[in-house]
């Protein structure tokens, strides 16, 4: 005996296989973002831990660069759970406070784990876009740093550096002690300044 359905009840069935399957997608990949939220926040206790028993061996012992770390081969290069490419060196950094408390910034790809302190359980995350010369609505701006090259009037480093990573990066390159931006010898570094921009949306995680 054939059963014959109507074209609603047919339209029904077929929706609501549909949104089976959409909310199976979305179970899968609100998983697989959780599992790299987990390996970013595993990251910046490992980076962090690196720099803490390491301590009295860096350049500023308040700040401390992810740069760096690699670079006194306290640490390999940390692998982004985001991409098949590297968490920015440059951009990720251990802070400590007047207390000595330790807050860790990871940035992965356009992921960045923002001051999170080890010692808890909360931890904020923004997912970010490339910083750019040109503003767009409800961007955040940043000054950054770079040296122009007097033989070509070209710029010396690849790309403008936020200003404590620049220092750092003149210092480690020149022996030189500087604290500040104006500070810095035109003989060392005819410094060029420049204003990027980019957007953040602060992301809910939830493990």
């Amino acid at each position: 005996m054939k059963i014959y359905k109507s074209p609603g009840e047919i339209l029904t069935v077929m929706l609501l296989m549909i949104s089976a399957l959409a909310f199976f997608m979305y179970t899968i990949t609100n998983n697989g973002m959780k599992s790299k939220y987990k390996s970013l926040k595993n990251n910046a206790v490992l980076f962090t831990n690196a720099v803490t028993t390491n301590l009295y061996n860096f350049s500023n012992e308040r700040l401390v660069f992810l740069d760096e770390v690699i670079n006194e081969n306290y640490l390999s290069k940390i692998k982004s759970p985001f991409s098949s490419g590297f968490c920015d060196a440059t951009r990720s950094y251990v802070q400590f406070d007047d207390n000595g408390r330790k807050y860790v910034t990871l940035t992965c790809d356009n992921y960045v784990l923002y001051h999170y302190d080890i010692q808890s359980n909360e931890m904020v995350v923004y997912k970010v876009s490339d910083w750019k010369t040109k503003k767009d609505k409800n961007s955040e701006q940043q000054q950054m740093y770079n040296c122009i090259d007097s033989s070509t009037s070209g710029n010396v480093y690849d790309d403008y550096y936020e200003e404590n990573y620049f220092l750092y990066k003149i210092n480690s390159d020149n022996g030189t002690n500087y604290f500040d931006i104006k500070e810095i010898d035109s003989s060392i570094c005819d410094v060029d300044t420049k204003t990027f921009y980019r957007t953040e949306m602060e992301i809910d995680v939830k493990e």
